[in-house]
């Protein structure tokens, strides 16, 4: 069984008015070491999830090669009307999934102070070659 201790509230502003000014400004450091850590933390934490997000609003091979081929169809007039509106649905998906991209790799970029471009070059990200 566990041995559990109860520890009486402190009143900080009567134990902070004891200390002495050396001992105030160690704490003060001790305080703000500990601040940094932990926004730190949670920043990479933040940074983090939105690069799984970004991860996760990939569209599939498969999605690819259907638009790549009904691009091609586009382009040499040999799409059927049913085609024409598979690949625009194909292009609508696409374009809101970029939108939503951009955006949260504007919140990266908010989070480490850069550039959305910088951001685009940290991840490696580079734009998809189009028909």
């Amino acid at each position: 069984m566990q041995n559990l201790q109860v520890q009486p509230p402190i009143d900080f502003k009567s134990f902070i008015g004891q200390l002495k000014i050396d001992e105030l400004e160690n704490a003060r450091r001790e305080i703000s070491a500990r601040i940094r850590r932990l926004k730190t933390n949670d920043k990479n934490l933040k940074i983090g999830r939105l690069i799984q997000k970004i991860n996760e609003t990939a569209l599939s091979e498969q999605h690819w090669t259907q638009y790549f081929g009904l691009a091609e169809k586009l382009e040499n007039e040999t799409i059927t009307e049913k085609e024409l509106l598979q690949y625009e649905e194909l292009v609508r998906e696409e374009r809101v999934l970029q939108l939503k991209r951009i955006k949260l790799m504007g919140e990266i970029a908010q989070l480490k102070g850069i550039s959305l471009m910088e951001v685009t070059q940290q991840l490696g990200i580079k734009p998809r070659e189009y028909a």
